[in-house]
């Protein structure tokens, strides 16, 4: 069910639980999102963790669709910086 409100922001609910909002600064996501890629620009904030899987990297440095700067990673039970 979508339902606008007086302030031009719109909810997005299943089975009566609301799981997204537009907000005047961008839109806020209720539950688990899942994405097979994700951009973003500019800063970036996050609590609690940050959760890679193994051999999953946090790559850091080059440009866009290149890689040639630091690399983090893990794989069974040895780390990689």
């Amino acid at each position: 069910m979508v339902k606008g409100t007086d302030g031009g922001s719109v909810e997005l609910n299943h089975n009566g639980s609301k799981k997204f909002e537009t907000t005047g600064y961008g839109v806020t996501v209720f539950g688990t999102t899942e994405t097979q890629q994700l951009n973003v620009s500019g800063v970036s904030t996050f609590q609690n963790n940050v959760h890679l899987l193994d051999t999953d990297k946090l790559l850091i440095g080059g440009s866009v669709g290149t890689h040639d700067g630091l690399e983090i990673y893990h794989y069974s039970n040895h780390s990689y910086i």
